[in-house]
């Protein structure tokens, strides 16, 4: 009778704890089902982020823009002869803006793709010299120009828009953008024209001295004056004015610098 009472228990026992084995396979599986849930949302907000930061046209480019911390704020429009739509002349930081250009459709940007130089000296049949390094960018039915070296901004641009289709070499390990000259074997040079590839003669900039003159020497010693991109925008070569002589060059308020002899022409 004992025995039985014994076994009786022991198959109690048993029992139980089959029963909370169980009990914790089923609460484990649970949890597990509960995380992968968990990580599903998780991947799905991932993505929604994703695509809300994907560039498709003018306004998700400058929220992009914006979300990197650039100011983007929209000034004056602004158009060329050789783009056949209107563009926004958008600032970044100080000194540093864009030229975005919208397109109807990607055909359209596609044509005027197609027509430019690897350097970004030529749209079709129209030269151009541009008062900086260009570097020319398009996706989707956004073109976008940027004139300058600012590897913030030049990172931001390959980032958001992919590697540029035209323009200046980005980039060397001193953070300076150069670019080759097309007429030597490789040589690097930052004082290109862009226009013809003419290496530009010895820059000489106005001293504050020189700005401030009011009274110059009637001599006529020409010189070419190179005006300051910051003052005037300059699409066609050359962005300059010959003057009689470097007092007369400093003297006017958009001269930067100048260079001996008359300002080259096409």
């Amino acid at each position: 009778m004992v025995n039985t009472n014994l076994s009786k228990r022991i198959f109690s026992v048993i029992v139980l704890i089959i029963v909370l084995i169980f009990a914790v396979l089923i609460i484990g599986c649970t949890s597990l089902q509960n995380d992968g849930a968990a990580d599903g949302t998780a991947d799905q907000n991932t993505n929604a982020t994703d695509t809300q930061t994907e560039v498709s046209d003018y306004p998700s480019f400058i929220s992009a823009m914006k979300a990197k911390e650039f100011a983007a704020t929209e000034k004056e429009s602004i158009s060329h002869d050789f783009i056949p739509v209107q563009g926004k002349i958008v600032e970044l930081k100080q000194d540093e803006s864009l030229q975005i250009f919208e397109f109807e459709t990607e055909n359209q940007v596609n044509n005027i793709t197609s027509i430019i130089s690897d350097d970004g000296s030529t749209f079709g049949t129209t030269s151009i010299f541009w008062i900086a390094p260009p570097h020319i960018f398009q996706k989707a039915k956004l073109f976008v120009i940027y004139l300058g070296k600012d590897q913030e901004i030049l990172q931001a641009l390959q980032s958001l828009l992919g590697k540029q289709i035209a323009g200046a070499a980005i980039g060397n390990s001193d953070g300076d953008t150069q670019t080759e000259d097309p007429q030597t074997d490789g040589t690097i040079n930052d004082n290109v024209n862009y226009e013809n590839n003419e290496i530009i003669d010895e820059e000489n900039y106005c001293s504050e001295e020189s700005k401030q003159a009011t009274v110059c020497i009637q001599v006529y010693d020409p010189v070419c004056g190179w005006f300051d991109p910051q003052k005037i925008q300059c699409i066609r070569y050359p962005c300059a004015q010959t003057f009689s002589n470097s007092c007369f060059a400093c003297m006017n308020e958009n001269v930067l610098y100048y260079t001996p002899g008359e300002c080259p022409t096409l």
